[in-house]
């Protein structure tokens, strides 16, 4: 076994993952950042859908940017799930930020 697979079984088996929420200090640094992209996971499901994780990995390696946001409406991830495991380890270790959106209080008094 090498060592990125037993990395990723260490992670896998802490069952979940706590997001941080997105923080008025994270809307400074991203908002600041002249190119990112922010994509919404709006289901409220913990576990990161592979075309979610996919399309961040593309941008994240292609788009040139400088912040990728996964913004998901779980409080958690659920590690147990194999590719939101796998997929918040490669995202991750390639700058993908993942966060919690709580749209009630993140977007309160933006136009839409």
């Amino acid at each position: 076994m090498d060592l990125a697979s037993n990395t990723t079984d260490k992670l896998c088996s802490l069952g979940r993952l706590d997001l941080r929420p997105l923080s008025r200090s994270d809307w400074g640094i991203f908002l600041d950042s002249p190119d990112k992209l922010f994509l919404l996971e709006t289901s409220a499901r913990p576990a990161v859908d592979p075309r979610a994780a996919c399309a961040a990995e593309s941008a994240s390696r292609n788009a040139n940017l400088s912040a990728v946001v996964l913004l998901l409406r779980s409080p958690f991830l659920d590690l147990s799930d194999r590719v939101t495991c796998r997929a918040y380890r490669a995202l991750a270790y390639r700058g993908v930020h993942f966060r919690r959106m709580v749209p009630e209080m993140d977007f309160r008094g933006a136009c839409m």
